[in-house]
């Protein structure tokens, strides 16, 4: 008896001391994302975060080890973590704080409603599930009645959930810009794990009872593997893994019912420790914090605790960095247009390399020839490429939802791309880029709403082919660092390349201060398209995102860490300052197209900033040739359409070669070598530019009148009769006839300083004070120097110059413009 009792006690020993390693094991991993003074990160970011702190708790509290008690510093170091944009970020930050005992605050009062169409592609019910659940913890009751109506859109024929529109009728409303005026036609398709998880937690959130729940469990049990693990649910497009196991196990459980073997499950689960401590979710994977708390979710979902350290644990890590030594660091700037001198000007500002250069019409090959032209007056080489935007194409899984803004496309210049249209499935998209690559074209990807949808899509360019890189820019998330704003991204960072963009849609020049918070660094011998398509192959890129807290760099951390090493050659041309420095074009044979005005000799085309979105007048910037005393005499460029004000002036008596520019303008001084060709001989003619003929009157009710606003927040949808300037300027474009003057019909404005107008960049503009908020008749006379034009530009300022900010609020409303016969 004593023998066996001895047995049985040395066997809870050495149980409770393979848990104690267990526990210890993931306490290590755990700690690998520490910062401080306690909070939690990616392992090599030097930032916390909300996401990663809250599933670090998390597992210490799935595995008894409670946060503990929190002193000051680390209380207010959770408080100030960032909650991100999403609805999903924003309810995590919130469950952390309620975690560490501190008020998350007043919940948000919005509708619990998904929009049928975005830009970015179709909302997952999760953005749903997490709005509704801060409403919950926040103490207000969701709108019942809303809500239960977005369910039953999305409820499917097989009990389960899915999205509520047809990819064919999704993407009509995509291309054309359009909304859904009526309820969406459901798909025939099935439900996924996910989308059933969130739609059962939303229904126990407000207290609407599910209908016929037992046709949801039957799905969910349906969904089920012979080996224990659940697959999300959608045919051709579907995967196992830890994210559907857990969908599906939390939806089993707010159900009220359980899983069927459990123990089974579990030892699956189980199968995912990895050496360092935590999980993985695959084999061939390094373990991951999401990992590891989606792992320690389900298990004690099912009942288990943290299992002891396997024999043979998973010992996935990073793949080997390619480096065969010899190699360079060089800057990519990608998607920035459509304006070529600016681009160029700018792209040499930052030190970059290559400039892979965008329009929105599909003339990348056309404009990138004109940046080539216009690279060669800078003295220091910069190759051009192309990158097309591929808005308004989509793919998507019937059933499951739909990405538009699918990729985003690099190529060279003596390439075009095939036709684009929308595609039912990862893989007919993966088909139709077949004759692009056979020609050097690059995909990457640009949709990173949707984890359901994308991940699958991620997986399998990870594997077998697909898209080339993830794309990381600030149009797709605050401050531009993607990875960030969608923590499910991580996994696949140095399994997939990652790349940056500029976005550039409108003017390049007033955007480079959003743009430059992510850059592209590859490392090639040689700086060319051929080099980065290389380079993107072998995982020789990373992409950086300066942000308030720190440089983060994604990519291999082999070099990643030599980007941080090598910081000084490369991070270059950022400036606490967003209002951008003065740039300067050169003018020649081969660059005159920039500018039609230039008929014969040399020119320079001039950037400067009043302000964001304000471009500076003649008479606000001072240009100074080869250290000449008295600057030489801007003038505004005819208007051919509503683009920016460009500045420009005729050198006809310089001669070819290098020569020094220097720009003063608003306190900001720009001094640059330059490099003049060839003049340009009085007999060429100037580039026609083929643009529609502005109207004698503008009223602001169609959409037809665009091209003649120039207005930074201007939409279609901003048409309703009247333009609101929110922006602080407004550039509008008239026609004319002889005899006449300028109408502007105003109204509000009741809360700005100032108001003033000019007329072709007039210097002696009309100034009005103490508007009194009602509507008002301005009369412009015409400039003595642009009396003879039967085109002008009607400049609108709503603040005195030199002022950065934009107004908070603003009622000025412009109602009309017209030309009037005196």
């Amino acid at each position: 008896m004593r023998f066996l009792a001895l047995i049985v006690l040395l066997g809870i020993v050495t149980v409770t001391s393979a848990q104690d390693a267990s526990r210890d094991a993931l306490g290590r991993f755990i700690a690998t994302h520490r910062k401080a003074p306690g909070t939690y990160g990616p392992v090599d970011q030097p930032w916390a975060d909300a996401t990663w702190t809250w599933r670090a708790l998390r597992c210490a509290d799935l595995v008894g080890k409670e946060p503990g008690k929190l002193h000051g510093d680390l209380r207010a170091a959770i408080r100030a973590l960032p909650a991100g944009a999403s609805w999903s970020r924003r309810a995590t930050r919130a469950r952390l704080l309620r975690l560490v005992g501190i008020d998350p605050g007043p919940p948000p009062n919005e509708p619990p409603f998904l929009s049928a169409t975005s830009w970015v592609g179709s909302p997952p019910l999760s953005e749903l599930e997490a709005l509704v659940e801060m409403q919950r913890l926040g103490g207000m009751t969701p709108v019942r009645s809303v809500l239960e109506q977005v369910l039953n859109l999305w409820r499917a024929r097989d009990g389960g959930w899915r999205w509520p529109a047809t990819l064919k009728e999704t993407f009509a409303h995509v291309k054309a810009g359009t909304d859904f005026t009526k309820l969406p036609t459901p798909p025939e398709a099935p439900s996924t794990a996910g989308a059933i998880a969130s739609a059962v937690r939303c229904h126990l959130h407000a207290g609407i009872e599910i209908r016929d729940p037992n046709r949801a469990v039957l799905r969910l049990h349906a969904l089920r593997r012979v080996n224990g693990g659940y697959r999300q649910g959608t045919p051709g497009h579907d995967v196992t893994g830890l994210w559907a196991t857990y969908d599906a196990l939390r939806a089993l459980r707010d159900l009220g019912t359980l899983p069927m073997n459990s123990a089974l499950t579990a030892s699956w689960v189980a199968g995912h420790r990895h050496r360092s401590g935590g999980f993985a979710h695959t084999p061939e994977e390094p373990a991951t914090l999401e990992a590891t708390w989606l792992a320690l979710e389900c298990l004690n979902m099912l009942g288990h605790g943290l299992p002891k350290m396997p024999a043979h644990p998973l010992e996935g890590r990073w793949p080997d960095a390619d480096d065969p030594g010899g190699l360079r660091l060089f800057q990519a700037v990608i998607q920035m247009g459509p304006d070529p001198a600016t681009s160029v000007a700018l792209a040499h500002r930052i030190g970059a390399d290559l400039l892979l250069i965008k329009t929105l019409q599909n003339t990348e090959p056309a404009l990138a020839a004109r940046a080539q032209a216009v690279a060669r007056g800078f003295a220091r080489p910069l190759a051009i490429g192309c990158a097309r935007e591929e808005h308004r194409r989509a793919w998507g899984v019937e059933g499951l939802g739909y990405a538009t803004h699918c990729s985003d496309v690099v190529f060279g210049i003596d390439h075009d791309l095939a036709d684009r249209g929308w595609h039912v499935g990862f893989g007919a998209l993966v088909d139709a880029w077949s004759k692009d690559r056979s020609s050097g074209a690059l995909a990457f990807s640009a949709s990173h709403l949707h984890r359901e949808l994308l991940a699958p899509a991620y997986e399998h360019s990870a594997r077998r082919g697909g898209y080339d890189a993830l794309m990381a820019g600030w149009a797709f998330a605050p401050g531009g660092d993607v990875v960030r704003e969608n923590p499910w991204l991580e996994r696949w960072i140095a399994r997939l390349p990652v790349v940056g963009n500029h976005d550039a849609h409108a003017d390049p020049f007033h955007w480079l201060h959003q743009g430059l918070r992510t850059r592209t660094l590859f490392f090639a011998r040689s700086a060319n398209v051929a080099a980065f398509r290389d380079a993107v192959h072998k995982g020789r890129v990373v992409a950086v995102t300066h942000g308030d807290d720190g440089l983060t760099a994604w990519g291999h951390p082999h070099w990643t860490a030599r980007v941080r090493r090598e910081r000084t050659t490369w991070d270059v041309g950022r400036s606490a300052d967003p209002l951008p420095a003065p740039i300067a074009i050169p003018l020649d044979q081969d660059t005159h197209g920039e500018m039609p005005a230039l008929r014969s000799g040399l020119g320079l085309v001039v950037r400067a900033a009043a302000r964001l979105g304000d471009d500076a007048l003649p008479a606000e910037v001072l240009v100074y040739i080869d250290g000449s005393k008295d600057p030489s005499p801007l003038q505004l460029a005819p208007p051919r359409h509503a683009g920016p004000p460009v500045l420009w002036l005729p050198l006809p008596h310089l001669k070819p070669g290098d020569h020094e520019v220097r720009i003063e303008a608003y306190g900001r001084t720009t001094t640059q070598r330059l490099r003049w060709g060839e003049p340009v001989r009085a007999v060429t003619a100037a580039p026609v530019v083929t643009t529609p003929a502005p109207p004698r009157e503008l009223g602001f009710s169609s959409i037809e009148e665009i091209p003649f606003v120039r207005h930074t927040s201007l939409t279609p949808n901003d048409f309703q009769g009247s333009v609101e300037i929110t922006c602080g300027r407004a550039d509008v474009i008239i026609g004319s006839g002889p005899g006449g003057r300028i109408r502007v019909d105003i109204s509000g404005g009741r809360e700005l300083e100032w108001l003033r107008l000019h007329v072709d960049g007039d210097d002696q503009p009309l100034s009005l004070t103490s508007l009194d908020g009602g509507e008002r008749t301005i009369l412009l006379p015409i400039p003595k120097q642009t009396a003879a034009r039967t085109v002008h530009r009607i400049t609108i300022r709503t603040s005195l110059d030199g002022w950065v900010q934009r107004p908070s609020t603003s009622d000025l409303k412009l109602r009309s413009v017209s030309w009037e016969v005196r």
